[in-house]
């Protein structure tokens, strides 16, 4: 075996190494073959960073038939005869002698696996079709967004519930649908079990938001005002290079719906920011949600580089990652009483008269709203059910597109008491759906769930935490996630790197038990 030694700027050479066996010939072979299958995937990812940060309006139509040429080239490699016979090969060398074999290798020779299996599963022509069709889903979901009319979106959503049925049915027409959909983005995890995580959650967050609704509210007065762009994007700045996003290796734009994108290793991971003009949480949160995800990426081991490990294992792993660092961190009154300061300084005058623990309580307040993204801990997670309720009835045949502005709106009236004063607040507040990606929001949620229990554990190994947040420290934060959680990429399943890193598998009663302290002592409920 031999092992690619360079390291990025931020790894630890104590660290074990992760190594190919580039010298078995059919292990070689299809890592030579997988890698240049990521890297086209990844000047796909190029193509959908741009579209949405960069890219005139009028490219709309061009850009979405090179995506889809570029997507035909990628299935018909995935799908070639060639890359069965070389994943065989592989799977074959690894029975005969597993011993021998890295912990990578065997995940190359198990993703190898799972997309050529897919792959020969999906007609060329459907994959070009679905492809041109998120495009113009993205397309009209823009106009309609900004029309703030959903019908402007339907006949486009429409088109893409339906393929991603066919999707479904291609993949495994003896599953529930939605369930076929799930898995590609939570390889591993039944959606039972999720199905099951979920209600758990409900049933322990619907009494604890009632007891909090009854008790006096903060004040979140405080955090609001009107916000100069320019200082708006300062701070945000600001706040990546406090949990140590590297600029060298990453950049950050405008776009109308947050997110990070990798380039396929850690040396050039973008993020995304939005501008908000009353709510300065809303100004400083989404760049640090958006910064873990980041983190994720450039803590991938560079042996991974170039790979098709070098991702997160999944979407509710990588949520996790976010999610701790916005919330279980960003939220934490230890972690403003070393950074309060700067947004003093980055807003003149508008916080001179506010204290630290004002600040801390108003940014942590539970309020229902409408928006899923401006959403607080312990809501949040009702927005991700609804909208998880109404996918699997979209796709399962339950719910009509025409009828989802109305369920959309009455759910929410149900589950949260708000109601949506348009489309854009309501329905057409996300843009997944746009790109057909049925069955991700649960992963948000899951990713919730993860973070706690990786905080807990976090918890375990620095018992002085709060106090090191206190003194301004992140790095201990960032290099014990690189340590147990980033560099592997996606070389363990989710549920298998939960365990290794916690000791068990996902367990929801960490998060009940995270936001139940957190609300009873923030809200006095137990005095």
């Amino acid at each position: 075996m031999t092992s690619i030694t360079h390291q990025s700027p931020s790894s630890t050479s104590s660290l074990p190494s992760i190594e190919f066996s580039r010298d078995q010939p059919a292990l070689r072979e299809l890592l030579d073959y997988t890698t240049e299958l990521a890297h086209l995937g990844r000047a796909a990812g190029l193509l959908a960073w741009d579209q949405q940060t960069q890219m005139p309006v009028g490219g709309v139509e061009m850009r979405g038939a090179v995506k889809a040429t570029l997507a035909g080239v990628i299935h018909e490699r995935e799908a070639a005869p060639h890359f069965g016979v070389l994943v065989a090969r592989a799977e074959a060398a690894l029975a005969d002698a597993p011993e021998r074999f890295t912990d990578a290798d065997r995940a190359i020779v198990r993703d190898a696996r799972r997309h050529f299996d897919t792959a020969t599963k999906l007609p060329e022509s459907f994959v070009r079709a679905f492809v041109a069709a998120n495009t113009r889903g993205w397309s009209a979901w823009k106009a309609a967004r900004e029309a703030k009319q959903f019908a402007l979106f339907a006949p486009a959503l429409k088109e893409l519930v339906d393929l991603s049925r066919q999707r479904a049915a291609y993949l495994d027409s003896t599953t529930e649908p939605y369930a076929v959909l799930f898995d590609l983005f939570e390889p591993g995890m039944p959606l039972a079990e999720c199905r099951t995580i979920l209600d758990r959650v409900r049933e322990a967050t619907v009494p604890l938001l009632k007891r909090i609704s009854a008790a006096p509210q903060i004040d979140t007065r405080v955090i609001q005002g009107r916000f100069p762009e320019n200082q708006q994007m300062a701070i945000a700045k600001t706040m990546l290079g406090v949990i140590g996003y590297r600029f060298e290796n990453g950049r950050m734009d405008l776009a109308a719906h947050p997110f990070e994108s990798s380039m396929g290793s850690p040396y050039d991971v973008r993020v995304t920011t939005r501008y908000n003009y009353r709510d300065v949480g809303r100004v400083i949160m989404p760049p640090i949600h958006e910064g873990g995800h980041a983190l994720y990426e450039q803590g991938i081991d560079p042996a991974l580089a170039g790979t098709m490990l070098a991702h997160g294992t999944s979407l509710g792993l990588h949520e996790s990652q976010s999610r701790g660092w916005e919330n279980m961190i960003g939220r934490s009154p230890a972690f403003w009483q070393a950074h309060f300061a700067k947004v003093q300084a980055a807003f003149p005058g508008a916080f001179d008269h506010v204290t630290v623990a004002e600040f801390v309580r108003a940014l942590n307040a539970v309020e229902p709203q409408p928006i899923r993204v401006e959403a607080d801990e312990l809501t949040y997670n009702l927005h991700i059910i609804i909208r998880f309720e109404l996918e699997q009835a979209l796709i399962n045949g339950h719910l009509e597109v025409d009828q989802v502005r109305d369920a959309w709106n009455q759910k929410y009236h149900d589950y949260l008491g708000v109601d949506p004063i348009d489309d854009a607040e309501g329905v057409l507040q996300d843009i997944h759906w746009s790109y057909g990606n049925f069955g991700y929001f649960s992963t948000y949620s899951l990713g919730n769930f993860y973070a706690a229990q990786f905080v807990a554990t976090l918890r375990q190994a620095f018992p002085d935490l709060d106090e090191r947040l206190a003194r301004g420290e992140t790095s201990f934060i960032r290099e014990w996630q690189r340590e147990h959680i980033h560099r592997y990429g996606s070389i363990y399943r989710a549920g298998d790197l939960c365990e290794r890193v916690t000791g068990e598998r996902l367990n929801p009663d960490h998060f009940i038990q995270y936001v139940t302290t957190k609300y009873e002592n923030l809200y006095g409920l137990n005095h």
